[in-house]
């Protein structure tokens, strides 16, 4: 069956995402899952980091699906959740707005120059037995590693290398964070994906994971964080001294909106 699909692309620092409004309930999630790996592709789709899916919620403003390109499922993406609050404030007008995941419940607030996301408290500090890094859980896994320069690591190769060790194994799959302090309350940050399985522009959870390690390994002194990635955009991250309240603001920038039609086996 030909089925057409609506969307809208926006950018969050250079993390792209494909987002679809279905509080109709117009499809199942097996139904997202099968058509983002094409939907995704940047040479015959349309060409995201993810595909969000605005659902209905008994208790919020909304339930966010998060799929990778690769159809699977994800917790949580602090730039999609941003973008996904920026989207769901252009079709109802709210700027205060609260919703639900996998992963726990965001607060996102829209501001002039973006959104500012309220993240869930990060978890599980790990030491994963690697020279100058740490793991812990801010909504998705994310292993961080501290290098002298981010500008000259091969991302690709050693994050996936990284991405399927034994110890990423053993916490069902990390995104790796390359991590250099460019100052007392900056970072630079690189991020490999899993599910993109390549390197992305930006990455909203890495992005926290990457200043609060920072700061929780002494390398870094103030916060607000400013956190510069791989596009040259910067994220602020702000949280308390216990690691708790923690807040992603930058850009969420519309960029436009299309139909797209898909052969759907059902």
């Amino acid at each position: 069956m030909n089925t057409p699909i609506d969307f809208v692309k926006y950018s969050g620092a250079g993390n792209d995402f494909i987002l679809v409004d279905d509080r109709s309930l117009n499809h199942p999630d097996a139904v997202y899952s099968e058509i983002c790996p094409k939907f995704c592709d940047r040479h015959f789709g349309v060409g995201s980091d993810g595909l969000m899916v605005i659902r209905p919620s008994e208790k919020y403003d909304f339930t966010m699906l998060y799929f990778n390109p690769d159809g699977s499922r994800a917790g949580m993406c602090g730039n999609g959740g941003r973008c996904i609050s920026a989207y769901f404030s252009r079709l109802t007008g709210k700027t205060e707005i609260r919703f639900e995941t996998l992963s726990g419940v965001y607060f996102a607030v829209i501001q002039q120059d973006g959104v500012a996301l309220t993240m869930i408290d990060p978890f599980d500090f790990t030491d994963p037995g690697l020279d100058s890094s740490l793991y812990l859980n801010t909504g998705t896994q994310h292993l961080v590693v501290f290098k002298p320069s981010v500008d000259l690591v091969p991302v690709d190769q050693e994050g996936r290398k990284l991405r399927f060790s034994a110890f990423a194994d053993s916490k069902k799959g990390v995104n790796v964070n390359f991590v250099e302090i460019t100052g007392p309350d900056s970072i630079k940050i690189r991020t490999y994906e899993k599910g993109v399985e390549a390197e992305t522009l930006a990455c909203g959870t890495g992005t926290v994971a990457g200043a609060i390690a920072a700061f929780r390994a002494g390398l870094i002194s103030s916060q607000p964080v400013q956190v510069t990635v791989r596009s040259g955009k910067v994220l602020t991250v702000g949280f308390s001294p216990e690691f708790k309240n923690v807040v992603l603001s930058g850009s969420a920038e519309f960029i436009y909106s299309g139909t797209m039609s898909f052969q759907i086996h059902r």
